[in-house]
């Protein structure tokens, strides 16, 4: 599979050097000091960050929340973003290049939440946390200055396993209030490791099988969870729910599991869009602010209109 592939481009190699130069992925530190490093690596980094009409913060059930807005429109279209980093790490500072430019793409506003992080927080307390966000959102529209009709569920990562665990709980409540999910580079399947794992997670990119390991331990206390719909929900049924667009990177330990999600998808019917980016690897949106770029800016553009595309009133 591998010799088929174009090299990883030349930006996004850059970018995974200096990803793996902070010492970030040293597994036997603790969390604590963990989190420090990947919010300490950016802020020494001459981050590129879109400038963009305003932005506010506020508090939902402990949790702090980011109201991004291109416009001073009070009547935009809304997306949900849930960030990624293993459920364990990262947070809606480290991830503001990517929110505003998706903002700006877009035309929309984006709700950035800092849900509850594991270990401290483990399954399935970042659902319950994030299902009742978007509930909040759909519910205060109007308080938010934004269209109550027009609300799509952004996540990378992590943020997309549980995007689509959100978007299952509130299918089975028969709760019809997203209109889209925008699936970036997700982990779909917590209880199997596959070959892309070993071909991409071996140490020479950032995102490895142990720290896989180690953030699914760390968000899963009990292995009998891994397999379980809302935790794997590439073994869900997925029948109702919204269209897909799935963005996936080419060298990323995540791509076989992508693949198969996307399938899945069809499979019950649902409308999916998948899109490969040749020479990506895992988390490489996060490329165009650290090193401008190119391919991770389309990859943006793209999810941009996808939402774009499905916040018209239905």
């Amino acid at each position: 599979m591998e010799r088929n592939l174009p090299p990883i481009d030349s930006e996004i190699r850059a970018f995974a050097d200096f990803l793996m130069s902070g010492g970030v992925a040293d597994l036997n530190a603790p969390m604590v000091e963990r989190r420090a490093r990947a919010k300490a690596l950016r802020q020494n980094w001459s981050r590129t960050i879109p400038a963009i009409h305003s932005q506010t913060e506020d508090v939902f059930s402990g949790c702090r929340f980011r109201i991004y807005r291109p416009n001073d429109s009070l009547e935009l279209p809304a997306i949900v973003f849930l960030h990624g980093g293993g459920w364990c790490m990262l947070d809606i500072d480290i991830y503001e290049p990517i929110i505003k430019r998706l903002a700006l793409t877009s035309g929309a506003a984006v709700l950035a939440i800092d849900y509850p992080l594991a270990p401290e927080a483990p399954f399935p307390t970042a659902i319950e946390t994030c299902t009742a966000f978007v509930r909040q959102v759909r519910a205060a529209s109007a308080s938010f200055g934004i269209r109550s009709d027009s609300l799509v569920l952004v996540g990378d990562s992590a943020g997309a396993n549980l995007a689509v665990a959100v978007a299952l709980v509130l299918r089975d409540r028969q709760e019809d209030i997203i209109n889209a999910l925008g699936l970036v580079y997700g982990a779909y399947d917590l209880a199997n490791e596959t070959k892309s794992c070993e071909l991409y997670g071996n140490g020479d990119l950032p995102l490895t099988i142990e720290s896989m390991r180690g953030s699914r331990k760390n968000y899963v206390h009990n292995p009998i969870q891994l397999s379980g719909s809302l935790a794997s929900p590439l073994g869900a049924d997925l029948r109702g729910l919204p269209p897909s667009f799935l963005l996936v990177a080419s060298h990323d330990p995540l791509f076989d599991e992508n693949i198969a999600m996307a399938g899945r998808l069809g499979s019950a019917g649902c409308e999916v869009l998948m899109k490969i980016y040749p020479g990506a690897v895992h988390g490489f949106l996060e490329a165009e602010s650290i090193v401008g770029s190119k391919l991770a800016r389309r990859a943006l553009e793209d999810l941009g209109e996808f939402v774009s595309h499905h916040t018209a009133s239905r």
